[in-house]
């Protein structure tokens, strides 16, 4: 029997791709394969095959018909990207040919592009046990510098952690070198293996339907606590938390959304060793006994330049603006554990200044008046922003 609303057949981001978004209670096939409501689970994780990126002649049958439908995607026209030095160095692919793909065991990098930015590339990717089971797979170059690549591995590290419906999940990794790939020495690129997510990001969906109605709104903000609230009972703070690092599962009203992007967040480890113990001058008379070794020493923060600056609570700009001007360092002190405890709940109020200035900018902000004078969309493979709560802050410091 076939449901009355079987399925949803929608075109995502920019490129144009078909999504199929599956609303039924008896699922359907993909190529042969079960999905929709039937449960898969790869490692151990359930992946959820309600919604599919279609590629060139996949073949779909609902169950209780005879027919058959074929997706047709005629290929496009070869043409070089627009890349940075970066992206070029990665070049999974020369052309936006959709029937390349690349072989990464266990897992398939489809040359089906879902997005670009400075940070790499994210492409469609399947698993060589189930090819109806589709996942987004974002490659990163590993650097030079010691540091970048540091940081990248300590991402993986936070994000193999994170088991939540409400935050996108990191379901493997590939570290891949120069010389496995092309037989010449260098270092390689880290393939991130994540949930595909086909809705976009909650910024193309506020710029879409603004302002928001304060039901939807509230209910796409719940899930974006209950994810912070699990992120933080677990030592784990965001700092970059804005609209662009929220996506939508599917690009429906009242949404399920997913929090992404943890490449800026720590730890509460990595907070607590990130402090630099500095001796404190104190004076005291000779027939004094002196102070203890716990009481000479104090601790330094280092200046954190991590998030987007319209995100920012107050004081975290003014720490920025007094480090600016050159003025002297306050010593924190007290134990070490006291003090990274307390710098753990500041970044957390950090992540909660975000939230609400997120759910101000949905429900609020019309994008034509004096706080966002201009919003103008360009084009590459992925929708580049250019406007007020935009503006990224590079880090000069690993974050924690």
């Amino acid at each position: 029997m076939i449901d009355a609303l079987t399925c949803r057949l929608t075109t995502s981001t920019e490129l144009n791709l078909a999504v199929l978004h599956d609303t039924s209670t008896n699922g359907y096939e993909l190529n042969g394969q079960k999905c929709g409501k039937i449960e898969h689970r790869l490692g151990g994780k359930k992946v959820d095959s309600r919604s599919v990126v279609l590629r060139d002649g996949d073949e779909i049958r609902l169950p209780g018909s005879r027919a058959r439908f074929r997706y047709t995607q005629p290929f496009q026209v070869p043409q070089d990207r627009e890349v940075t030095d970066e992206l070029r160095n990665l070049a999974l692919f020369r052309n936006l040919y959709t029937n390349e793909s690349l072989s990464v065991e266990p897992w398939v990098i489809h040359n089906y592009p879902l997005g670009h930015g400075t940070w790499g590339l994210v492409n469609l990717g399947t698993h060589t046990a189930t090819r109806s089971l589709q996942f987004a797979i974002k490659t990163v170059s590993l650097h030079r510098q010691p540091e970048t690549t540091l940081n990248l591995l300590r991402e993986v590290g936070i994000h193999r952690k994170v088991d939540h419906p409400n935050i996108v999940r990191l379901i493997d990794y590939v570290k891949v070198t120069d010389a496995e790939e092309h037989g010449t020495a260098g270092y390689g690129k880290l393939h991130l293996v994540m949930d595909l997510v086909t809705g976009g990001d909650l910024w193309t969906y506020m710029a879409k339907y603004k302002p928001l109605r304060e039901d939807e709104m509230r209910w796409i903000a719940w899930q974006v606590t209950d994810g912070l609230k699990y992120l933080h009972n677990n030592g784990i703070v965001h700092r970059d938390l804005k609209p662009e690092s929220i996506l939508l599962h599917t690009a429906m009203a009242y949404p399920r959304v997913l929090i992404a992007d943890l490449g800026h967040a720590t730890t509460m480890s990595s907070i607590l060793s990130s402090l630099i113990p500095v001796p404190i001058a104190l004076s005291f008379s000779p027939s004094t006994a002196p102070p203890t070794p716990t009481q000479r020493m104090g601790y330094l923060i280092p200046l954190d330049h991590t998030g987007t600056l319209q995100y920012l609570p107050p004081e975290h700009l003014e720490w920025r603006l007094a480090a600016g001007r050159g003025e002297p360092k306050s010593v924190c002190q007290g134990s070490r554990k006291d003090i990274a405890k307390e710098q753990f709940k500041r970044q957390c109020a950090m992540d909660v200044w975000a939230l609400g200035v997120t759910v101000w900018f949905c429900a609020k902000v019309d994008f034509s008046n004096q706080y966002l004078p201009t919003f103008t969309v360009t084009k590459s493979n992925q929708q580049r922003r250019k406007c007020y709560p935009s503006i990224p802050v590079n880090s000069d410091h690993p974050p924690g």
